[in-house]
């Protein structure tokens, strides 16, 4: 009977030590669980950043400074937009300018052409697409790995950061944040190394090349057209972005006979047509740029034509076929039209290339407010025929 009274209170000894034990252990799980995820945030803020996903290797990033859904003026002419004549397309041929073999065959070389640039600009797009995918790709998988982190990180909860607001001052005891503290501390100001946002070091300073002559070892400009050279002139003033120069080639023809003359409209705006120092003269980069009291710039317009060699960049060096400078006095704040006639026409076939570009009283094209505005220039191609 003894040994029967006694075997329950075994029992329950038994279950008592195992339940404390099972307690103990659980306790001593939490409190580890606890510390791995204070020490895992203090560590990831000693890993390297992680680079940031370029979107292509090389290229500037540009973004914000365009406007995809950008759509035409509210007053644009219809037929003007698109399609117009003068843009190179068959509205610009006339009854006159019936196209015979030779135009047949460039006009199918333009067309193949057109073909393998769009197929090139569109590897090169699917190129970078995937560059930046990969670059992309990388960084999300060094960061999963534990192996950096992002360049803005989230702050994570230290193991006493707020303490020394919630509990009185103390800011030394790793605990919720419930207990009552000392008093002594400085108010919260203690924290953890996961409580900082940490931000990608600054971008280095602009360093110009120079902004003079000083160093150089070309010899100065001296107003007449040649090169190697150093301008000394300064650039001169340059207007609101509201009153920056533009031109437009408004109308050109898409095809012309050889050796016979033709027409091209030049629309400008915001540039006032009175100021050209001659170049043979001695006035090339000259003098700076002049705005009039309205804020417009003072100068010109040049038109110039060449046949082309091929489809790759040209040669700079050669005098292009037709040449010629408008200043009349007049343009302004509003636009206006000037016909130039290319006299006595191109005087072989194939495609020429037309140009129209503004110029300052010393020729060069006029400053711009912004970077990503367009200068005033413009140009088109024109089938030459026999």
């Amino acid at each position: 009977m003894t040994r029967s009274r006694q075997a329950p209170r075994k029992n329950r000894r038994f279950i008592a030590v195992f339940a404390t034990l099972a307690v103990f252990a659980g306790l001593v799980a939490v409190t580890q669980v606890s510390l791995a995820g204070s020490w895992r945030g203090r560590n990831n803020n000693s890993l390297p950043v992680c680079p940031p996903a370029a979107s292509a290797s090389g290229a500037h990033d540009h973004a914000g400074e365009s406007d995809p859904a950008a759509k035409p003026p509210a007053d644009a002419p219809q037929g003007e937009v698109a399609g117009a004549a003068g843009d190179g397309t068959a509205a610009d041929a006339t009854d006159t300018e019936v196209p015979d073999a030779d135009t047949a065959t460039a006009t199918t070389d333009e067309e193949k052409a057109a073909d393998e640039k769009a197929a090139g600009v569109a590897k090169v797009a699917a190129n970078e697409k995937a560059k930046a995918d990969a670059q992309a790709k990388a960084a999300a998988d060094q960061r999963r790995s534990g192996r950096c982190r992002p360049a803005t990180s989230t702050p994570t909860a230290g193991s006493g950061g707020n303490n020394g607001g919630s509990n009185g001052g103390s800011g030394s005891t790793p605990s919720t944040g419930t207990s009552s503290g000392t008093g002594t501390g400085n108010g919260g100001s203690t924290s953890s190394p996961g409580t900082t946002p940490t931000t990608a070091p600054p971008a280095a300073p602009l360093v110009p090349l120079g902004r003079t002559c000083e160093g150089s070892d070309l010899p100065i400009h001296d107003g007449f057209q040649g090169g190697p050279k150093c301008v000394e002139t300064q650039m001169g003033e340059v207007g609101s972005e509201g009153n920056n120069p533009e031109l437009l080639i408004s109308r050109a023809p898409a095809r012309v006979r050889m050796n016979t003359a033709f027409d091209i409209q030049v629309s400008t705006r915001n540039i006032v047509r009175d100021r050209f120092l001659g170049a043979a003269a001695g006035g090339y980069y000259l003098e700076s740029s002049f705005l009039t009291e309205e804020g417009i710039v003072r100068g010109h317009f040049h038109v110039a034509c060449r046949l082309l060699s091929g489809r790759n960049a040209q040669e700079s060096a050669p005098v292009p076929a037709f040449f010629k400078a408008v200043e009349d006095g007049k343009g302004g704040k509003t636009p206006d039209t000037v016909t130039v006639t290319i006299t006595p026409g191109l005087s072989a076939p194939g495609v020429a290339q037309c140009a129209a570009w503004a110029g300052d009283g010393s020729h060069r094209i006029p400053m711009m407010a912004r970077a990503n505005q367009i200068p005033a220039m413009d140009s088109v191609r024109v089938i030459v025929t026999r």
